[in-house]
């Protein structure tokens, strides 16, 4: 029997969402070594301007701006350290969810229970990611977490258009590997 069409798109589909979640891991392991670096930059920025109207005698720079600025990086503690370690989750998770949508292109028997699985982890772990980023309470925890939500949807349709499909062409593929 031919592979369903709606496997090939959630196939696909997984296969693209799985590949973005394994960059945004890389880019949450990396958060706290770039919240640094950007705290680093915008301080040295700062005190260079306002040397130089100083020594320009020029008006003094807008203090408004820098202190926004500074509620972005507000962070609890323990919030690099989780961020690392949800980094490093989330890679195992995406490419978990890589491996499902790879699976179900190749319409194997197992495929479907597998992505059941792992969109049930990405769910999951996007509603934890969530809970995290609120307890944060930090404005770059916010965007965290309206960027999580579209995933989120996403991962929903996918699961439903999964449960409501047609599986008889993966029914079909047990019974020959049976025989």
């Amino acid at each position: 029997m031919e592979r369903p069409t709606w496997a090939t798109v959630v196939g696909i589909v997984g296969i693209i969402l799985g590949c973005f979640g394994i960059i945004g891991a890389g880019q949450l392991a990396m958060m706290p070594k770039m919240m640094e670096l950007q705290k680093e930059m915008f301080s040295a920025m700062e005190k260079t301007m306002a040397q130089e109207a100083a020594r320009s005698g020029g008006p003094m720079p807008p203090v408004a701006p820098f202190k926004a600025f500074q509620k972005m990086w507000d962070f609890p503690e323990w919030f690099g350290t989780w961020c690392v370690v949800a980094g490093f989750l989330a890679l195992f998770v995406s490419g978990f969810y890589v491996f499902a949508s790879i699976r179900l292109i190749q319409v194997k028997p197992s495929a479907i229970k597998l992505f059941y699985t792992a969109a049930g982890i990405a769910i999951g772990f996007t509603l934890l990611r969530g809970v995290v980023a609120m307890a944060a309470e930090s404005f770059m925890g916010l965007g965290m977490l309206m960027g999580g939500m579209f995933g989120l949807v996403i991962n929903v349709v996918l699961l439903i258009v999964v449960a409501t499909a047609d599986k008889e062409a993966f029914s079909s593929q047990q019974a020959q590997q049976d025989s």
